[in-house]
């Protein structure tokens, strides 16, 4: 999915900062009627992106789908997935903002461009390795220098850790070919999470970094036994800056829908014990909220 998860930008931001945000506008089909209103028609218009597996996919099998789900039943109102066929990223823009939908899932909490729920689930990023490799114990670790290709997104909290450590630089051609050295400059570019894992079960990357909710169902899947260690949330870049690893994901919604919000609130708080099973079921650490 994407960009810095930092307290300078969302999963999101950074990347379409990146871009310019000069964006065209591209949503695809929609699944039911995009033009009901939440509430009013008890529909609930799902944003979501046909190109944001795990977390979503275009038969509502993502586990975001179905917290999504979840979350409209308590409402009471059927949820309507309003499907673009650009990535993520763009869902604020192109589809929230333009009231093609209501709500996006997946944004962090506290996101400017939107009024945000309360937190859904907590989540970090990991380090992922062979099983029958040593472990990564952190950028630190003298392994990390000398474990070969580190497989990564291109917008990785990761990235500024591994600059102070002075092993980003040397990856970045490794890193580039996995996008067949497309530039970002002017179309959202970066390794599937899919990808990161086959390239260390491949051998082809000695290492794996990933927000633990975008790879855990591949490393499940996997015919080569991987190991996923967390990464600590007490990282620092070059200038001092703390580079958080661990972020709050919530809902979205345009910041005048403030009803919207509160009534998604109510919600995923009476939901929580179905929510947690769907992240249990999905297969990575949800941490302690707000923590």
């Amino acid at each position: 999915m994407f960009s810095f998860r930092s307290t300078l930008s969302t999963r999101f931001t950074l990347a379409a900062a990146c871009l310019g945000m000069a964006v065209v506008p591209g949503v695809g089909h929609a699944v039911g009627d995009p033009a009901a209103k939440s509430d009013g028609d008890k529909v609930l218009r799902i944003c979501a992106s046909t190109q944001n597996a795990p977390f979503s996919r275009s038969d509502a099998s993502g586990f975001e789908d179905k917290i999504m789900t979840v979350v409209a039943d308590a409402m009471g109102l059927k949820p309507v997935f309003v499907w673009s066929n650009r990535p993520q990223i763009y869902a604020v823009q192109e589809q929230l903002d333009q009231n093609q939908c209501d709500v996006v899932m997946g944004v962090d909490s506290g996101d400017t461009r939107v009024l945000t729920t309360v937190p859904v689930y907590r989540a970090g990023y990991v380090f992922i390795t062979r099983a029958d490799h040593d472990a990564i114990t952190g950028f630190d670790d003298p392994k990390l220098k000398t474990a070969g290709h580190i497989a990564m997104s291109l917008h990785s909290p990761a990235q500024p850790v591994m600059v102070k450590e002075k092993i980003y630089y040397n990856n970045v051609p490794y890193l580039y070919s996995l996008i067949g050295f497309r530039s970002p400059r002017n179309e959202y570019a970066d390794v599937s999470p899919n990808k990161i894992v086959s390239e260390v079960a491949s051998g082809n990357a000695g290492v794996g970094i990933a927000f633990e909710p975008e790879v855990a169902r591949y490393v499940h899947e996997s015919n080569v036994k991987l190991r996923v260690t967390p990464i600590e949330d007490n990282q620092t870049g070059s200038d001092g800056r703390a580079i958080p690893q661990r972020f709050d994901e919530a809902m979205g919604v345009r910041k005048d829908d403030a009803p919207l919000r509160d009534a998604l609130n109510k919600a995923i708080d009476a939901s929580r014990s179905k929510i947690d099973a769907i992240l249990h079921e999905e297969g990575f650490v949800s941490y302690p909220l707000n923590s």
